[in-house]
């Protein structure tokens, strides 16, 4: 029997690495479960919590509550060196105002995405 070249075994293993990295179904995170993209944790959200591909205010607030945002106003807005502080705790209302909402908006993906890190901060406040 004949041995191969120690380099090929290297090229072999670098080609098939290269096709494991370049195929999305192997970055899933389980054998057969269909890989995931960013828009579909907005998807998810707006199929959990809204009525077709989009949010009213109202739906937006039962998430907001039950991630515990925007339910209180514990924290008062101070003023520092003329600007907000935005460690504080905003109100809904407070955050829906930052972004233009009103009662009769209907918050698709590009909404919720643009008001993403507006929940994060405010998790992280």
């Amino acid at each position: 029997m004949k041995l191969l070249h120690p380099a090929f075994q290297s090229c072999l293993l670098l080609t098939l690495l290269g096709l494991w990295r370049t195929t999305p179904e192997a970055h899933a995170s389980s054998p057969g479960a269909p890989a995931i993209s960013a828009a579909s944790f907005l998807q998810d959200l707006i199929h959990r919590y809204g009525e077709g591909d989009s949010l009213t205010l109202q739906q937006l607030k039962a998430l907001l509550n039950h991630l515990d945002v925007g339910v209180g106003r514990g924290n008062v807005t101070q003023h520092v060196q003329g600007h907000r502080n935005l460690s504080t705790c905003f109100s809904s209302g407070d955050l829906f105002a930052a972004h233009n909402f009103s009662e009769q908006s209907r918050i698709g993906s590009s909404e919720l995405q643009e008001f993403c890190p507006t929940i994060l901060q405010q998790l992280d406040s």
